[in-house]
Parts: structure tokens; C-alpha cells; sequence
């Protein structure tokens, strides 16, 4: 056998380690991880979704008196709003937010079946809408 073909074949084979393991790499870190435009892509048509989301903490609000927030996940396909029951984070922290995807007209239903006036929901689910557009997610949690 010719002395380049041994040298190409040990090159191939490096290429395709170096490969395999970038792929790992990837697999790795963006697993189950959805991006801010697949999210309000999906919102508008498949209702109710559980989801994962990775990014960086942009504006936020605080409800007064409660524990409740709403910020914005930020990442390089844009932004999505997420309504937390515990607070927000900082303002340029990033985080991992799991939880349930919802377009803001669907929530007052939501709302309504855990116990909360159906007034309530509807005034809450329209300021929802106001502030943060059609789609939002409620966070689970968040690391």
C-alpha cells in the first residue's frame, strides 16, 4: 500500500474524531434546549408545552407585595417572556428556565382552573398580553 494513502486514512480518521466529538460537545450542552423562535413558533399552534430554555435575563417587573415576576429570557434568536412565582432574576444573570409554554389568550382558562376568579384571570391575562405579547412561559424552574 502507497505511503499517502496510510496518511490520508490516519487524517480521515482524525476528522471524524474531531467531528464526532464536536458533536458531543453540542448534544451536550443544547439538548432538549429550545430556542426563543422555536418557542413562539410552537405557542401559537400546539397549546400547552413543556419546554426547556437557556439564555440571559433581560427587563424584568415585579409584582408589589408578591412573590410573582415576569422577565425576559433572552438569546440569539430573540426573546420570550416567562412568569416566575418566586421572583425574577438579575438583570443580565443567565439561566436555564424549565416549564409550561402558553399563548397569553389561552391563560385566563389556565388560571381559572387552579382556584382563581374567572375575572381575575381575565384582567391578569390581558395585562399578560400587554406586557409581554402572545406567548409566555410559566416557569417550573430555573437554575
Amino acid at each position: 500500500m502507497p505511503r499517502g494513502v496510510s496518511k490520508l486514512g490516519v487524517l480521515g480518521v482524525l476528522v471524524l474524531v474531531l467531528l464526532a466529538a464536536a458533536g458531543g460537545w453540542y448534544a451536550a450542552t443544547r439538548w432538549g434546549i429550545t430556542s426563543t423562535k422555536e418557542a413562539r413558533e410552537q405557542c401559537s399552534r400546539e397549546g400547552e408545552r413543556s419546554l426547556t430554555l437557556r439564555g440571559v435575563v433581560g427587563d424584568s417587573l415585579g409584582v408589589p407585595l408578591t412573590d410573582y415576576g415576569l422577565y425576559k429570557v433572552l438569546d440569539d434568536d430573540g426573546h420570550l417572556w416567562v412568569l416566575s412565582r418566586r421572583g425574577t432574576p438579575d438583570k443580565g444573570s443567565k439561566v436555564k428556565v424549565k416549564g409550561r409554554l402558553f399563548a397569553t389568550q389561552d391563560l385566563a382558562g389556565t388560571c381559572g382552573s387552579e382556584g382563581i376568579s374567572a375575572e381575575v384571570c381575565r384582567a391578569v391575562s390581558g395585562l399578560l398580553r400587554a406586557a409581554s405579547g402572545a406567548c409566555l412561559l410559566l416557569e417550573d424552574g430555573r437554575n
